[in-house]
């Protein structure tokens, strides 16, 4: 899970992973600290819906965060593109030799490829992040088709626990699908618990 984390101090509750071993399973947190506990569904089922409540207490929080930093890529681009052309004019007026205002000018041109290289770079970041925030927004609002109550054993069951949305890369059309596998699978009598997909790497909590 991407760190929605609206401060430092929340940055340290904030889980973003949940890795499991043989008996084992660390959670990662926003800050860089990690925690292991010994693993049982009882321990990974109150960290997932730890999960689930945090991101949607800031789900708001993030969609505003990637606007506000999209917004600002995209400002700083233009501005950067109509300081290009103010120093380019600049250049040219100043008296100074020929080959000196050609050398500068093409340092500028230079700048501006680098500073938009690196722009493009970061709003593909914003871009992931974006997605991941939509997937996982789908997934709050669809929480019934990918969790259940084992009445066997009183505890909760999943069909894909949260954790699995950024490790194993889904997306909301990735999500859309499974949604509508398990629909399809509960209209012909399989049980929640009886519904096993492969989506991507599997790890031992994915049993549980």
């Amino acid at each position: 899970m991407i760190d929605f984390a609206r401060n430092e101090q929340e940055e340290k509750d904030f889980i973003i992973d949940i890795t499991t071993a043989a008996d084992t399973m660390t959670i990662k947190y926003a800050d860089g600290h990690e925690s292991t506990e010994k693993l049982s569904r009882h321990n990974l089922n109150f960290y997932r819906i730890r999960m689930e409540k945090q991101a949607e207490d800031n789900m708001d929080y993030a969609y505003d965060t990637i606007a506000k930093d999209s917004f600002k890529v995209y400002l700083k681009r233009f501005l950067a593109i109509i300081g290009g052309i103010i120093s380019s004019i600049v250049v040219f007026n100043v008296d100074i030799h020929i080959i000196i205002k050609i050398i500068l000018t093409l340092l500028i041109l230079l700048g501006e490829v680098l500073y938009y290289l690196y722009n493009e770079l970061y709003l593909a970041v914003l871009a992931d992040d974006l997605s991941e925030i939509f997937a996982t927004d789908y997934y709050l609002q669809n929480i019934n088709q990918f969790k259940y109550y084992d009445q066997e054993v009183g505890e909760n069951g999943y069909i894909v626990p949260i954790e699995d949305i950024d490790k194993c890369h889904l997306t909301q059309e990735t999500l859309e699908k499974i949604s509508s596998l398990v629909t399809e699978f509960k209209k012909e009598g399989i049980k929640d618990k009886d519904i096993s997909l492969t989506y991507g790497p599997k790890n031992p909590e994915n049993v549980l």
